[in-house]
Formats: C-alpha cells, sequence, structure tokens
C-alpha cells in the first residue's frame, strides 16, 4: 500500500511539474508574441531570417518565431555564420544543421574570414564577427527576398550594452541600445531575460551548444556580463536588468521625438550651398543661438555627420570646440575629423572639405557713425571709406550723385540689417532694375569676370541682398531718389 502510495506521490510530483513546465512555457511565448506585436516586428507573409549560432539565444528565438508562426503566418529560413575562430565551429554548425532538420526548416550556412576582416579595418574579433555577420544576413535577406532579419539579443544583451556605452561616454543616444526594429533587423527577444531563455529550452527539451569564450572575463563586455550586472542585481535591484531595458525603450522615444525636433531645426540653421570650389554646408548663427543648449549639440553632430557621411568618432569634445568656434572672431578655423575645416563667417560656421578653398573668408561687419568716417582695409591693399550724411530738408539734386565706378552713393534707410563687407555667397541677388532680380553668381558669368577674379571678388551685403559690387555697380533697390533722406558714400581707394 505504502509503494502505491509513493508511486502515486512521485506521479502527482511529475505531472505538476509538466504542467508547471508548459505553463511557464505558454507564458513567454505570450510574452514574446506581445513585445513583438507592440513594436510591429512581423505581418502575414513575412519571409524571417533567423540567425542561428546553436547557442541558447538562437535556438530560443527559432523555436519562439515558431510559436508565434502559429498566430502570424510567416516563413522562416535559418543561417549559421561560421566564423572559424573556435575549435567547435564545425560542431556547432553540425548541431545547427541537424537541429534545422529536425524542425523541418530550411538551412543555409556561410563562412566569414573574421581574422582577416579585423585586421583589415582596425577592429577587434568581436566587432568584425559582428560586422561579418550583419553583412552575410543582408546579402542572403535579399537573394532570399527575405522581409525581416531576426537576432537573438535579449534582455541581459541590452543592460550590458547600455553599461558599456555609460561607460565609453555617450550621449542620450547610447541609452536607446539596441532597437527592437531597426530597419530589416529585428530582436523578438528584447523582451526576455536570459534566465528565462533557459527557462524556455528546459521545457520544450531542446538542448544547445555553448560558447566556452563567453565565460572569459578578460573581455570587457563579458566582464560586464559576468561580474557587474550580477552584482547590480543582488546589491542594487533584482530587476536591473529589466530597469534598464525600460530606460532603453524610454531613450529611444525620446530620440525619436527629439530627432523630429532636430530635423526642423536643421532646415532653419543650416544652408548647403554649391560653388566654384564645391559645396558648402553653413551654420545660420542667428538662428542657431537662440536654440537650446541640447539641440545645439545635436546640430553641431548633424552637421558634421552630413559632411563625413559617418557619425563614427564624433564626439562631444568636437562640439564643445565648435562651440567655442561660435565665439571666436571672424577668420577663425578649426581642424575636424574626416578632413573637414570648419571656419568663422560674420553670422555663420562654414563647414568645407580641407584642402576646398574658403570662398567666403573674407568677411568685416560695418561700422557707420553719421557724421564720421568708417575704415575698412580690404585684402589686396585696397581700402574701403564709409561717410554717411543726413540730406537737407529741400531734397537731392541728382545731379551730385557721382558716376565713378569707385564711388558710390545709396540710400541707407533702405538697409534693413547690418552691412558686410565679403565674398560672394550662392544665395546673393540684386535688382539689376526695378523688377530685374539677377543672381550674383549669374552676373559674375554673365559680364565674363574670370574664375580667379569671382573667388576675390567682395561685395557690400545687406542679408543676401547685393548693395555694391565693389568697383562695379550697385543694387537698384538702393539707389538715391529724390526722397532719400540719409546718403551713405562708399569709396574704394588703393590697391
Amino acid at each position: 500500500m505504502s509503494d502505491f502510495i509513493a508511486f502515486s506521490a512521485e506521479k502527482s510530483y511529475i505531472y505538476s511539474m509538466e504542467n508547471t513546465a508548459e505553463k511557464k512555457k505558454k507564458e513567454i511565448e505570450e510574452k514574446v508574441l506581445s513585445y513583438v506585436e507592440k513594436h510591429h516586428m512581423l505581418a502575414a507573409g513575412d519571409h524571417v531570417l533567423c540567425g542561428l549560432s546553436g547557442g541558447a539565444d538562437s535556438v530560443c528565438l527559432l523555436y519562439l518565431l515558431l510559436a508565434i508562426k502559429k498566430h502570424i503566418p510567416i516563413t522562416i529560413t535559418a543561417v549559421h555564420v561560421n566564423h572559424r575562430l573556435r575549435a567547435e565551429a564545425d560542431a556547432d554548425e553540425a548541431f545547427a544543421k541537424e537541429l534545422c532538420g529536425k524542425l523541418e526548416l530550411p538551412f543555409y550556412r556561410e563562412e566569414a574570414d573574421v581574422k582577416a576582416l579585423a585586421k583589415a579595418e582596425g577592429m577587434t574579433l568581436e566587432e568584425a564577427g559582428r560586422m561579418a555577420r550583419y553583412q552575410i544576413f543582408a546579402q542572403l535577406a535579399d537573394t532570399l527576398k527575405a522581409t525581416r532579419i531576426a537576432v537573438a539579443h535579449h534582455a541581459n544583451d541590452q543592460a550590458e550594452t547600455l553599461l558599456f556605452h555609460l561607460c565609453r561616454g555617450s550621449g542620450l543616444t547610447g541609452l536607446v541600445g539596441m532597437r527592437p526594429v531597426r530597419e530589416q533587423i529585428i530582436r523578438p527577444l528584447l523582451c526576455l531575460k536570459r534566465e528565462e531563455i533557459e527557462v524556455y529550452l528546459q521545457a520544450v527539451g531542446q538542448s544547445y551548444v555553448t560558447d566556452a569564450t563567453n565565460a572569459d572575463s578578460t573581455f570587457a563586455r563579458n566582464a560586464l556580463r559576468n561580474q557587474v550586472i550580477p552584482v547590480l542585481e543582488e546589491k542594487v535591484s533584482s530587476r536591473s536588468v529589466e530597469h534598464m531595458g525600460q530606460m532603453a525603450e524610454i531613450a529611444g522615444l525620446a530620440c525619436d521625438y527629439l530627432e523630429d525636433c532636430l530635423q526642423k531645426e536643421l532646415e532653419r540653421c543650416t544652408k548647403a550651398e554649391e560653388g566654384d570650389n564645391g559645396s558648402c554646408l553653413r551654420l545660420i548663427l542667428p538662428a542657431f543661438n537662440m536654440l537650446h543648449p541640447y539641440m545645439k549639440g545635436q546640430v553641431l553632430l548633424a552637421c558634421l555627420a552630413e559632411m563625413s557621411g559617418s557619425r563614427k568618432d564624433l564626439a562631444n569634445v568636437h562640439v564643445q570646440a565648435l562651440l567655442s568656434l561660435c565665439e571666436k572672431q571672424v577668420g577663425s578655423s578649426l581642424d575636424l575629423p574626416y578632413q573637414i575645416t570648419a571656419y568663422r563667417s560674420y553670422d555663420s560656421i562654414c563647414f568645407v572639405k580641407k584642402g576646398q578653398k574658403q570662398t567666403a573668408f573674407f568677411e568685416r561687419e560695418i561700422s557707420i557713425t553719421e557724421g564720421a568716417e568708417s575704415r575698412i582695409d580690404l585684402p589686396g591693399g585696397q581700402i574701403l571709406l564709409f561717410r554717411l550724411r543726413e540730406v537737407p530738408q529741400a531734397g537731392n539734386s541728382m545731379e551730385n550723385i557721382p558716376r565713378k565706378a569707385y564711388t558710390k552713393w545709396i540710400d541707407y534707410d533702405k538697409i534693413d540689417g547690418s552691412l558686410v563687407i565679403r565674398s560672394p555667397q550662392a544665395a546673393d541677388f540684386f535688382y539689376f532694375s526695378d523688377k530685374n532680380r539677377k543672381f550674383v553668381k549669374d552676373y559674375m558669368v554673365n559680364e565674363k569676370i574670370p574664375k580667379a577674379d569671382r573667388e576675390k571678388q567682395l561685395l557690400l551685403a545687406d542679408g543676401s541682398h547685393m548693395v555694391y559690387f565693389l568697383g562695379r555697380r550697385i543694387s537698384n533697390y538702393y539707389k538715391v531718389t529724390e526722397d532719400t533722406r540719409h546718403i551713405l558714400e562708399i569709396t574704394v581707394t588703393g590697391g
């Protein structure tokens, strides 16, 4: 009788364990499905390429994609990348292939020479391996017409990434960590901790391979994974990993919002220009100076990224240097990464590629005082003289207006902003007649002014409106009339 009772108890215990495992399995599947739906990772008809190393994370991902397939009709193809870095590499590949055979899933194997890539690109083996995998995934997805590429990063990986970014120096974007969705890439397991992955695999009765190098804490990321995160969970909060994942999601939303704001500010604060000597990105300082300090930094980084085509190696030190340049005198310059030079203009910072001629290098604001003479020394030994005087109440005599090329009168009351003597810019214009508006660059071409002389030419400008093309003509808009009350006389001498 006692044997029967013992047998029944054992059977009841086993049934209870099986029931608990099945319940846990279902909970994890529902959790991942909800996460996939929340981030719109998958849609009916998607062809998903699943990265399968053979480790616990990727095996769990493959099984959970099969579970999701019951709710969202998708096609699944597995791909294994053999890095040839470990003695067990071929055994891992064989395991992945056998698993796909058991699950009746298409399997592709690819090979990457990670050591050669690391040497060629100056990367660590870990960085080179990551680059190689994503390149292979993208190429195979294109060949197979796959719409999604699923990778097995989980919540502990996310926490590790956040800590790594913080310790190495990071802005807000570093706190985003890995995005749940980035173009074709999806990460369905970011909502699961490593412990949940192991519980799930135990529940489905599936083994996996283990990479012994993951235990080597001489690598920075392994040290975070094996030493730092366990201490945080034990000493700070048992939910440390979960909380860091929540932080990543909040930071992601904040960055999306700020990116929208950034694009609007870039439209307002920057202007791309094409000149005889190439392209220039101009940061308009009056608009830029109105920005919040945080947005100023983002605008400057965006300017550098636009010129370089990359954000790699662009950091806060470059932002601070550019902010300092904004306060320096006209003509100051700064060398930056990617062969970029920034130089201070009157009302802007201009970004050009190193070696490109700086056509707007000379720029001086004019200070005008009635009754006094102002002087500006120009390149080449020329001198620019300004005299401002009030017209008598009786009005002007048009006969008195000088007809000389190097002495001009203008109606000072029509000046909207500050007068600046500078080199021409792409947007500069003037009025050839009352209604005939011309671009300065077109005028110089039509006048057959040699390119070398165009680069040396200076003009007096009111914003983008050319007041006086030195030595030639003034804009018809600024001509003195009988209604003029203040005359500015401009004379060019010397040189």
